[in-house]
């Protein structure tokens, strides 16, 4: 089981706001192609909305310092998780090639990033009231 620490559930919204803002931004950059800020942006905005829909829902945050542990407390408390995991699992896996190798990130690599962490949000959305 991936370390946890119990939180307040209200405290989902702060992470929300700004899973959303990091969201826009890697929109914006890769609109501007600042592609290699765009992904990075795109990672670090799926890490906050699985932080607010694991907040709002188990009371818990990741307590590890490997992000991919995220994954196997979602899988633990959401039944219907296993296609956003796939999202996320990618996000995930592009993270160090995004910010710590000298290779930079392709303008339809980056787009893809974006899209997959769209779509991890709208499946974290549906766990979050009022967000729909």
């Amino acid at each position: 089981m991936a370390r946890a620490r119990k939180v307040c559930s209200g405290g989902w919204k702060d992470y929300h706001k700004k899973a959303k803002l990091l969201l826009e931004a890697s929109h914006v950059c890769i609109e501007f192609e600042l592609h290699d800020a765009g992904a990075i942006l795109a990672i670090h905005s799926a890490i906050l909305f699985a932080d607010a829909a694991l907040t709002r829902n188990a009371g818990l945050r990741s307590a590890s310092e490997n992000h991919e542990d995220i994954i196997d407390l979602l899988t633990s408390n959401f039944q219907d998780a296993s296609t956003a995991i796939r999202q996320l699992g990618t996000l995930l896996a592009a993270k160090n090639e995004a910010e710590y190798t000298g290779e930079r990130i392709e303008v339809s690599r980056a787009r893809d990033l974006y899209k997959r962490a769209q779509r991890f949000a709208a499946w974290c959305e549906a766990y979050l009231p009022g967000t729909e």
